[in-house]
């Protein structure tokens, strides 16, 4: 017999997390303790990018081979929608006061996505989420705008592969609900994460755990691994291994190259033939592809740190005196070795892949990944999943 039921440590699974992207699969199931509130995985599957977009025939099929492989509990799960397939649209409209204003609210907002959007306005699905106030940013709610047959193929896909999506999210939110849990929960800082997808590179800046700001450039890993393979005459899987084993170099070496113009070092090593370097000694080998990988990347990496540096000083007069926070990298591009130094070093803020956050919980994640794949990679499955306690709650 138990006496004080609400004094035993009960696990809550939480649903499933499905990121379901244009050349990848990722599903990741979170469980937590009631008593300490840490989250870990305790399912999860990847499919590694393919070079081809994936059918929905192939992903209901690796749906259905997710669910019976792995130890998932129950078929519920919560997907996700990214940039620029849902539009994020800032507005300035008065915040609600009771519920009949409310309604007015929504109404308004409504109408106001519906001007502001590019998509199909006659197959079109709406929702806002509220922004921190601000003096000088006059945005009060974020809108967003998402295609209805998107929404819907998603809805199909995974009835199709046995599974019941209870919500689908905007992957801005999931990301930034995950990724503040991790750094802490700090307060009264302009904070971001740069998720450096197969194809595109998105900049999402917060305030708490809310997403306030969103970018989205087209620049991603693959074209990435393209140029690498082009510039040492290798195929795509081994230029994806030279991005993560020799990427950008060391800490001394992005010093070095940092402080040079786009016509000094790095051009000149970059004139030196792959061959050649592939067959110098395996230190001076690793500092000279790292040397030409970077020369190679310079301008996209130049491209993605203005953004970034504009969007924060943007941001940072808007919520003065708030102070810079922390960039955390998520996604596939996050594994290119150097590019948190490399980041760090151009705009003067701390950068981490999300795996180094230092909380117990960002360890826990990891772990749970069991090293067969990276936190960085499964992120969004695993804020997803998050947010299906967030659903649970409101």
């Amino acid at each position: 017999m138990v006496l004080w039921p609400q004094f035993l440590q009960k696990n809550t699974t939480l649903p499933i997390g499905v990121d379901i992207g244009t050349h990848g699969l990722r599903a990741v199931q979170l469980t937590t303790d009631a008593v300490p509130s840490i989250y870990r995985c305790t399912a999860w599957r990847c499919e590694p990018e393919q070079t081809e977009e994936l059918s929905a025939e192939t992903v209901v099929r690796r749906l259905e081979r997710f669910v019976n492989q792995m130890e998932f509990h129950g078929r519920q799960c919560v997907m996700g929608l990214s940039t620029p397939t849902i539009e994020l649209h800032p507005l300035d409209l008065p915040a609600a006061r009771d519920p009949a204003a409310e309604n007015e609210m929504q109404k308004a907002a409504r109408w106001e996505i519906h001007r502001l959007t590019t998509l199909d306005k006659e197959a079109l699905q709406t929702g806002v989420w509220m922004m921190p106030a601000s003096k000088r940013y006059k945005a009060t709610m974020m809108g967003v705008a998402a295609p209805r047959p998107e929404v819907e193929r998603l809805m199909s896909l995974s009835e199709s592969a046995g599974l019941e999506c209870t919500s689908i999210d905007a992957a801005a939110t999931a990301l930034a609900t995950l990724v503040w849990r991790l750094r802490g929960r700090p307060t009264n800082q302009v904070w971001g994460i740069l998720d450096l997808g197969h194809i595109h590179t998105r900049l999402i800046l917060c305030i708490d755990g809310i997403p306030v700001m969103a970018r989205t450039l087209v620049l991603g890993g693959r074209q990435w691994t393209e140029k690498v393979a082009a510039l040492l005459r290798v195929s795509h899987a081994s230029a994806e291994l030279n991005k993560r084993e020799f990427g950008l170099g060391s800490s001394a070496a992005l010093q070095t190259t940092g402080a040079q113009s786009a016509g000094g070092t790095v051009r000149s090593v970059g004139s030196r033939s792959a061959s050649a370097v592939l067959d110098a000694p395996p230190s001076a080998a690793g500092e000279e592809l790292s040397a030409m990988i970077l020369g190679v990347l310079r301008d996209d990496l130049l491209r993605i740190s203005l953004e970034i540096e504009r969007s924060y000083e943007y941001l940072l007069q808007c919520y003065a005196p708030f102070g810079a926070g922390d960039l955390v990298l998520v996604g596939g591009g996050a594994l290119l070795k150097g590019l948190d130094e490399w980041l760090a070093g151009q705009l003067g803020i701390r950068v981490m892949p999300l795996s180094q956050c230092p909380t117990e919980e960002a360890r826990r994640l990891s772990i749970g990944l069991n090293g067969s794949e990276s936190l960085e990679v499964c992120a969004l499955a695993c804020g997803l999943s998050l947010q299906g306690a967030n659903d649970a709650e409101s």
